[in-house]
């Protein structure tokens, strides 16, 4: 009996003490509880950060994006195709980071800069240190965005911080140039306006290039469309009445005896609207300069032009100047100062004898200038460029031909070019205004009043634009920059 109380005396002394160890470990383990809350209430405010391994459902999709937009050069629709495939990879895994990068990229390359910023900073969110491709593409978005400041700081880290190509090393440094030039031009804002052109822009649509025809009363452009029957893109030349029409739909297809079923774009019309200058693309996919003129109830069959005017090269761009005494064109042919230039040719019954001449230094860049337009009686030109003083890649410019000469370019101002791309400026004849194609998306018809008397637009502040002048309504104010 002595024995077993010894015993179980014993044991119970053992088991005390391993009570006692516990308790202790227990106490201790609550009291570094207690004193870590805070660091767990910390960690729970850092973000999540994306796993190294994607999920597999979601990975063939991220694959097919990703394939389409490494390869660039998209074809029509690819990016499209992209978007969807990455969507629907991000719906089952949207916490691999690579998935928003290569979201924000597409829509980056569709333009869509909004929904690109978006995607941009949720791969942001999701890594401590983001790769040079995030500092390079969301440092151009915030400069589409406007946001010159933050476009900077990301391109400057990225030129400082990371070896890229020769390729993503110059979009970046041009990229910046343009930011801070975005910022000088638009903190002087030009009291103008402009509005879109909704009786001619269609949601679904490119609509580029208008022409005012010299009656005021018609308004021919080009339209990028889905044909009904092939599902493929097309370009059409549509005519709108701008007083309307009873006589068929307004806006309709431009009458144009078409008997090669070629694909055309109109460019300019003469001064008396009865001849029409084109351009459409070879074999080799170089665009050539035709003209058609009208004849009854329709524009002849479009002609192609001399050997002066169109070449070997690409002639994307054609229009009369200065009562049709001239030819301009847009060509990236050899002899000129890089990309595209500006030619002019004397549009004379002997044209076959003329030659092609350079517009010089002065206008062309070592960039592309896209379009001229001038007006009639006038020595204004118009025209656009990405080689200049610019706000956005491609701007519209103003010049005046005086004894010979042209004078320096001056940039047309915020908010008539911003940091999307304009590309053309047909002016109207009797007030201070025009109509532009921007390209924001799509590309869309304009409606833009300048201040009238202005000598230097990009820099006017006090100068009040035309109110309420519309196309079709007569005005006494004229152009006094002449």
């Amino acid at each position: 009996m002595k024995n077993l109380t010894t015993k179980n005396t014993k044991d119970f002394t053992e088991n005390t003490d391993i009570f006692s160890v516990t308790s202790l470990s227990f106490s201790l383990c609550t009291l570094w509880l207690k004193r870590s809350l805070p660091l767990f209430a910390f960690l729970l405010t850092i973000p999540i950060f994306s796993q190294t391994e994607i999920n597999k459902d979601a990975k063939k999709y991220f694959q097919a994006g990703v394939q389409i937009i490494d390869k660039g050069n998209f074809a029509e629709g690819q990016l499209t195709t992209a978007i969807e495939n990455l969507t629907k990879a991000y719906g089952i895994d949207s916490v691999f980071s690579d998935i928003s990068l290569y979201l924000g990229k597409a829509y980056y390359y569709q333009k869509g800069y909004i929904a690109a910023n978006r995607y941009f900073q949720k791969y942001k969110s999701l890594n401590k240190q983001p790769g040079g491709d995030y500092y390079l593409f969301e440092g151009i978005v915030k400069y589409k965005l406007t946001d010159n400041v933050g476009a900077q700081e990301h391109l400057l880290f990225y030129l400082n911080t990371f070896y890229g190509n020769s390729y993503k090393d110059s979009l970046a440094r041009r990229n910046l140039q343009l930011s801070k030039q975005s910022q000088t031009l638009m903190s002087k804002i030009l009291p103008s306006k402009k509005e879109s052109f909704l009786a001619i822009n269609s949601p679904d649509c490119d609509e580029y290039y208008p022409i005012l025809t010299p009656d005021n009363k018609k308004i021919i452009y080009n339209r990028l469309e889905k044909d009904s029957v092939t599902g493929k893109m097309v370009n059409r030349i549509y005519i709108y009445f701008v007083e309307g029409d009873t006589l068929g739909p307004n806006p309709r297809l431009l009458p144009i005896n078409n008997i090669e079923n070629r694909e055309f774009i109109a460019t300019y019309m003469n001064s008396t609207g009865k001849k029409i200058l084109l351009v459409s693309k070879d074999n080799k996919g170089f665009y050539d300069i035709y003209e058609s003129e009208w004849m009854i109830r329709e524009y002849t069959a479009p002609r192609k032009m001399y050997s002066q005017i169109n070449s070997y090269a690409d002639d994307r761009f054609a229009t009369y100047g200065h009562n049709d005494s001239l030819i301009y064109i847009v060509s990236n042919r050899p002899g000129g100062y890089g990309g595209y230039d500006i030619w002019k040719i004397n549009n004379s019954s002997n044209i076959i004898y003329e030659s092609m001449i350079n517009l010089g230094p002065v206008i062309n860049t070592e960039y592309n200038e896209n379009y001229i337009a001038t007006v009639s009686n006038s020595n204004l030109i118009f025209f656009a460029s990405e080689g200049h003083l610019n706000i956005g890649e491609s701007d519209i410019f103003k010049t005046r031909l005086e004894a010979g000469q042209y004078t320096r370019p001056v940039n047309l101002g915020y908010p008539i070019n911003t940091t999307s791309d304009e590309n053309s400026f047909f002016p109207y004849p009797t007030a201070n205004m025009g109509l532009s194609s921007v390209q924001n998306g799509s590309w869309d018809i304009m409606i833009t009043y300048l201040p009238p008397k202005a000598k230097k637009p990009s820099y006017i502040r006090d100068e009040q634009y035309l109110e309420d002048v519309r196309l079709g309504k007569k005005t006494i104010i004229t152009p006094k920059d002449e």
